[in-house]
């Protein structure tokens, strides 16, 4: 198998990417095949509808900030909140480069200045991403009552009682527990690994503590529990991103009871989208996955119109807030800049 590996490493970029527009290829062909089955007469956009999407999905990742932010502090550093929503909203963009790695550069490098290691930052996004898709899932086995008659019969028939999803529900809860509680574990290890972080030019490297924080694992439980049960929340915030989008199509025909089916959709085609690890910001998995659902619950095209919208309008929102917070909000935070005049002042000032 090792052997094997070291043989395919050259053409991974190469499978990946292959893969990826394999994957989008068959999506567009799907979307357009959604698109022509019935003849029907273009749908009246509702602009109203779609802006408040935009500006909701702006909203539905204050939480994640947040949460990002919570984990940070518990690990010994200070992470001053402008800082932190402008690193998050910019580093949010990187999920459309290839890879995975670039949302964990560039939040890292962006907040680097406000005195937060790399290593620390870096930890902390990669927890914070894996407990919001964690709670994704569980969100999704939640609301499989009112998932099911969008789902493919395949699906429904493999589903099992309600024995047996309780009894997933449970594996999936106690696994994803137990693997993030591990890995905010890890920090002390990683930074040990790493040698420290060096403070990039012009931060205040000394506002970080001079020895890595190990968190407990009591501690590091509770806060991956506190972030389960705030992603949970969260994820209601995703579904009335999508809803919105949908009254933007079909207007009334999506009543407002239908949250919890919204809010079941959005967890299904995102978490689908990030474990595609070969598509940049899962495009074009999230919207296959999206499409198979609002088939059953709209229309063909209606489904097809609604999963580009849901992506254009979530991309302009986050695009907007970016730029606001890149430009309007200094890197480092205004203690910090204090603290470094202090530190750099000469003897001779100090007298």
């Amino acid at each position: 198998m090792k052997r094997f590996l070291q043989t395919i490493q050259p053409f991974r970029p190469a499978i990946k990417w292959g893969l990826f527009l394999l994957v989008l290829a068959f999506v567009a062909w799907h979307a357009w095949t959604l698109w022509n089955r019935f003849d029907s007469a273009p749908a009246r956009l509702r602009w109203n509808w779609l802006t408040l999407a935009g500006l909701a999905s702006v909203v539905a990742w204050l939480p994640s900030a947040w949460f990002w932010r919570w984990i940070i502090v518990h690990l010994g550093s200070a992470a001053p909140w402008p800082q932190v929503l402008r690193a998050y909203y910019c580093g949010h963009l990187g999920k459309y480069l290839p890879g995975k790695g670039a949302v964990i550069v560039i939040r890292a490098a962006l907040l680097k200045p406000a005195g937060v290691p790399a290593t620390t930052a870096a930890l902390a996004v990669t927890h914070e991403a894996l407990t919001c898709m964690w709670a994704g899932g569980i969100s999704t086995l939640v609301l499989y009552v009112s998932l099911a008659p969008l789902l493919p019969g395949w699906i429904t028939a493999r589903a099992g009682g309600l024995p047996e999803r309780i009894a997933l529900l449970g594996g999936l809860v106690a696994a994803g527990a137990a693997g993030l509680t591990m890995l905010l574990g890890s920090h002390q290890l990683l930074r040990g690994a790493v040698g420290g972080d060096r403070p990039a030019a012009g931060s205040t490297g000394s506002l970080a503590p001079e020895r890595p924080v190990r968190m407990s694992w009591p501690e590091s439980l509770r806060v991956t529990l506190a972030g389960g049960i705030v992603f949970m929340a969260a994820w209601w915030a995703h579904g009335l991103t999508l809803g919105l989008t949908i009254r933007g199509v079909v207007g009334d025909r999506a009543p407002w009871t239908d949250w919890p089916v919204w809010t079941g959709m959005a967890a299904v085609a995102m978490v689908g989208g990030f474990f595609a690890v070969f598509a940049p910001a899962g495009l074009g998995v999230r919207e296959g996955l999206l499409m198979e659902l609002l088939a059953r619950y709209l229309g063909s095209r209606e489904a097809v119109l609604v999963a580009v919208l849901w992506r254009g309008v979530t991309l302009a929102g986050e695009i907007l807030a970016a730029g606001a917070l890149y430009y309007g909000i200094a890197g480092t935070s205004a203690a910090a800049e204090t603290r470094t005049g202090r530190d750099e002042e000469s003897p001779a000032q100090a007298i």
